[in-house]
């Protein structure tokens, strides 16, 4: 690990998480209209795509347990096969998924917008893959993706370089619309070109070379240790209790 700009620290993804489990395991029931069950297609454009998707009753979808059930300022992040796609949740939209897609809670002292760029970044990419289990097709465990480590900025830091990566991301969407007026669409190796700009944009971003610091705010280590008081680590997964209960459930209507 690369040293840290002043008032950064490192720290796992975990202890900066109120939750991070993934979607069901159970097969859910299918229905033709219903609550939304995306799968990792629904989130390959790191957005979250209800055309087409899937749907499950009201009641399975009330019988999972609320970290299971995604919300507002949430991240999903992919987990299996197509690994390392993250997604924000923007709004309050009830949807469900798959277990192939993890489900991170940030802890309300960290910014979601901050987390959810972080972990798009080649850095994380490359922890996931070493965490990666599986031959036909590599698995990110939620053990390994909880120990995922990312750089952490003081909280206003987060929100300066949120700002300055959407901004510089703009520009970069911008060019490439005019580019392609132009030319019209871009070749492979245009679109590699571009993503390897988005990529140097989040490494700047992520060392603390795109927004300058603020020596008056508050260290990310303090940050980390006031979480730590305030939001002691907690079970992430779906209590037993819960699960027996559906099972029940599913029998009793079989």
């Amino acid at each position: 690990m690369s040293d840290l700009a002043p008032g950064w620290a490192w720290t796992d993804l975990a202890p900066i998480c109120t939750s991070i489990t993934d979607g069901d395991h159970q097969a859910p029931p299918q229905v033709p209209h219903g609550i939304p069950f995306l799968v990792i297609g629904n989130i390959r454009t790191h957005r979250l795509d209800f055309a087409d998707c899937r749907h499950v009753p009201p009641e399975y979808y009330d019988s999972l347990n609320s970290i299971r059930r995604p919300q507002k300022d949430d991240i999903l992040y992919s987990l299996v096969g197509s690994y390392g796609i993250s997604v924000l949740v923007k709004d309050d939209t009830p949807f469900c998924v798959q277990r192939h897609i993890g489900i991170l809670r940030p802890s309300p002292e960290i910014s979601s917008s901050f987390l959810a760029l972080a972990l798009s970044s080649r850095a994380v990419f490359d922890q996931a893959t070493r965490y990666a289990t599986g031959t036909a097709q590599l698995t990110v465990p939620l053990s390994g993706l909880r120990r995922i480590r990312i750089p952490l900025p003081p909280r206003p830091e987060q929100e300066r370089i949120v700002a300055a990566i959407e901004e510089q991301f703009s520009r970069l969407d911008a060019g490439i619309a005019a580019l392609i007026r132009v030319i019209g669409p871009l070749t492979g190796v245009q679109s590699g070109r571009v993503g390897q700009l988005r990529s140097a944009i989040l490494a700047a971003a992520l060392s603390g070379r795109l927004v300058s610091q603020d020596p008056a705010d508050e260290p990310a280590s303090v940050l980390l240790e006031r979480i730590a008081a305030e939001h002691p680590p907690s079970n992430d997964h779906e209590p037993t209790r819960a699960r027996k209960r559906r099972t029940v459930q599913k029998k009793a209507t079989a």
